[in-house]
């Protein structure tokens, strides 16, 4: 099933470099900012040929503070070939890749998140 994982914290560390935690139990909520800001735009190109697809999306939290890990699916049947198929035609806006094409298109937004969540030396 198509999924996207927001890591830990120590991965989220590592891509902006040195840096130290604030609020550690903000990482949760940074996480779930992220999440929610990618679902909305997934929304937005999930395919809606029935309802079935677009209300299999599922956001999961689990963990605290440093440990939080977060996740994006959709668990209809059909969500991974919806996904996967690039030949099927699909009503703008709505399209193949529709999570994966979220995410790009979200990465600017989630990244100014978890830098108001992460204090980065130096900056």
């Amino acid at each position: 099933m198509p999924a996207v994982q927001v890591y830990n914290l120590e991965k989220i560390i590592a891509a902006f470099g040195k840096a130290t935690v604030e609020v550690p139990i903000k990482m949760k909520d940074g996480i779930k900012q992220c999440l929610e800001v990618i679902g909305r735009k997934s929304d937005k190109y999930v395919p809606k040929d029935t309802l079935e697809l677009v209300q299999s999306k599922v956001l999961e939290l689990t963990g605290q503070g440093a440990t939080t890990r977060g996740s994006i699916k959709y668990t209809a049947d059909h969500a991974v070939p919806v996904h996967e198929d690039l030949q099927a035609y699909h009503t703008y806006p709505t399209c193949a890749k529709y999570l994966e094409r979220a995410i790009r298109e979200t990465r600017g937004t989630c990244t100014s998140i978890m830098r108001r969540t992460v204090k980065v030396v130096g900056e």
